[in-house]
């Protein structure tokens, strides 16, 4: 049984992955996410909308999960204000709530019960964030190796 802190060490030392695909690491990260308690599920999208990576629970179907990014994107360009890209939002109902990190190729985002740290959630999302980013930044420019 793993203690906190080898949950918050993984999100820092990448395990070898077989597939070598940029969505496949996004998906490894935000598994990551899931080991921490309070966490449902989490999604990372690309700069248009589209998603590229989720560990959500399987009452999301495949619709509702480009539903999802698309409604991120939206949710993006209300936060963004004088042309800056936001660092963070949260969305709280019934319960739960959804907490979104974005940066300039995309967005992850996070479903929490009740029962998450959120402050250990924060540092995870920022965390996982970062790879994401460096993932998709490298998948708009070929030219960089991650």
């Amino acid at each position: 049984m793993q203690n906190r802190w080898s949950k918050i060490k993984a999100l820092f030392w990448e395990a070898a992955a077989d597939d070598d695909s940029d969505d496949g690491e996004m998906a490894e990260a935000l598994a990551t996410l899931k080991e921490l308690q309070g966490v449902v599920g989490s999604i990372a999208i690309d700069r248009v909308g589209r998603v590229r990576a989720y560990d959500l629970p399987r009452v999301f179907d495949a619709a509702m999960v480009e539903l999802i990014g698309v409604r991120m994107l939206e949710l993006r360009s209300v936060l963004t204000t004088s042309g800056q890209e936001p660092l963070s939002g949260s969305l709280e109902f019934e319960g739960h709530s959804f907490q979104l990190r974005a940066f300039a190729h995309g967005m992850v985002g996070v479903l929490l019960d009740d029962g998450a740290h959120r402050p250990t959630i924060g540092m995870a999302l920022n965390l996982v964030s970062r790879r994401v980013a460096a993932k998709l930044e490298a998948a708009s420019d070929p030219g960089i190796e991650t």
